[in-house]
């Protein structure tokens, strides 16, 4: 008798654990499952939109073909571009890839808390329209940089190197006002004022608005 009943429990354990076992292999296709998606597809529309809101909350106003999750570098736009499509002689600013990063302690409350950005082959342009010739640009090539944000409506960009008419630009600044809206503008003048070196024997020429660099 005793042996009989033995031998029933030994039997349902074994059923419960594999009931048990392929449930755990179940979970685990659909939790990679949902991580390929994330990284091939994109993020769904309802978790772009507080991460796009945190963006414009910080000035930015990005267009890029998907947002989507690696698995290494977290959130990532791919096919990025800044700038105003509307106005021809603004600047635009295209890059093939800018990582979102965010704050740990903030992320372990469940909320979104943009630290900074990491940009990776960018390309600047910038339209010259002179008078009685014909349209020009200046192009910045290969750009990669570290973009942080700062209280007071600044950002820092570090490790910002980029080529630029044949002369290799390692640059690193900080910009005020960083919110504001000539900074992509036409119409704003030339100005110089950051910290680096250029290899290449050529001077740094940035175009921003007088308040910008500091």
């Amino acid at each position: 008798m005793g042996t009989r009943q033995k031998g029933r429990f030994w039997r349902t354990a074994r059923i419960y654990f594999r009931r048990f076992r392929i449930t755990v292999w179940v979970l685990v296709l659909i939790l990679l499952g949902g991580l390929v998606y994330l990284n091939q597809i994109g993020l769904p529309d309802f978790a772009k939109k507080p991460l796009l809101e945190k963006l414009r909350a910080r000035g930015l106003e990005l267009q890029f073909s998907r947002l989507r999750l690696s698995w290494y570098h977290g959130v990532v736009a791919d096919n990025v571009r800044f700038g105003r499509a509307d106005e021809p002689l603004s600047p635009q600013l295209t890059l093939a890839e800018v990582r979102l990063r965010f704050n740990h302690a903030a992320l372990a409350r469940l909320q979104f808390q943009l630290d900074s950005l990491v940009l990776r082959r960018g390309r600047l342009v910038w339209p010259i329209a002179e008078a009685n010739q014909p349209p020009r640009q200046l192009a910045v090539d290969h750009i990669q940089a570290d973009l942080r944000f700062l209280p007071g409506d600044q950002w820092a960009l570090d490790h910002f190197t980029a080529d630029f008419a044949g002369a290799a630009i390692h640059l690193s600044g900080t910009v005020a006002n960083a919110n504001s809206p000539t900074l992509w503008s036409a119409s704003t003048s030339p100005v110089r004022r950051s910290s680096g070196w250029m290899s290449g024997g050529m001077r740094g020429i940035w175009r921003a608005s007088p308040s910008t660099w500091c």
